[in-house]
């Protein structure tokens, strides 16, 4: 019977963030999920050899957190909420 295993790690949507990461990893279809742990910034990068799959990895993301700033702000109109959601996305291009 196969052992039970546990995460190396529980990744919060509030915390991460993800981009295409090509030119890091050296594979065209690969992603790098960024987020803090133990205050510090960290890094794991993946990849895929069919790029739909890559892709499918970071609209999900990218969805899943902007429906959960349309849940937080209810009150917040399209623009307030879209405002937020890009300024995340260019946090994470100023990071690297």
């Amino acid at each position: 019977m196969p052992q039970k295993k546990d995460p190396k790690a529980v990744l919060r949507l509030s915390e991460l963030n993800v981009a295409f990461a090509p030119q890091k990893t050296g594979y065209l279809n690969s992603l790098q999920l960024t987020f803090i742990k133990d205050g510090s910034t960290r890094h794991i990068y993946v990849y895929h050899d069919d790029p739909a799959v890559i892709v499918n990895w970071y609209m999900a993301i990218r969805c899943a957190k902007l429906h959960r700033l349309q849940i937080a702000y209810p009150s917040a109109n399209e623009s307030e909420v879209w405002m937020y959601f890009i300024y995340t996305v260019f946090l994470v291009v100023l990071d690297k």
